[in-house]
């Protein structure tokens, strides 16, 4: 297994690194992992997975403690001030577009959209994402 991933990893373009460890075995497999590379839009990954624990808790227990209660289809108004320049589609359309929690999550990922990142951010909190 360990040499099929390394042989995939070496066919790729670009600058790339990997470290997979598993925490119960302890195997370890790596390319290039010392090496450093700018992490673009990683914070992004965290972000999800923050908003799917937070909608797995939101669905085991409907009255919380939590900041805000939502769910996949709360809908979020995107504001003018909101938008980050040039970073995706939410930027182009039009002030106070409504759009729901997955809808963010959804640009966020697929187009990297920085406006989506934000607004989930604010919803969240960087506490719960940290």
């Amino acid at each position: 297994m360990e040499s099929e991933i390394l042989k995939r990893l070496e066919q790729l373009t670009g600058r790339i690194s990997f470290y997979y460890e598993n925490l119960e075995t302890g195997d370890v497999i790596g390319y290039k992992e010392e090496e450093p590379l700018m992490a673009a839009s990683v914070i992004k990954l965290f972000i999800m997975t923050a908003i799917f624990d937070r909608l797995e808790r939101e669905d085991i227990c409907k009255e919380n403690s939590y900041k805000k209660s939502f769910s996949e289809q709360t809908v979020i108004s995107v504001k003018r001030e909101d938008c980050v320049p040039s970073c995706g589609a939410l930027t182009y359309l039009h002030d106070g577009i409504l759009v729901t929690v997955m809808d963010l999550l959804t640009l966020m990922i697929i187009f990297s959209d920085n406006t989506a990142t934000n607004v989930l951010i604010d919803i969240l909190g960087i506490e719960e994402i940290n």
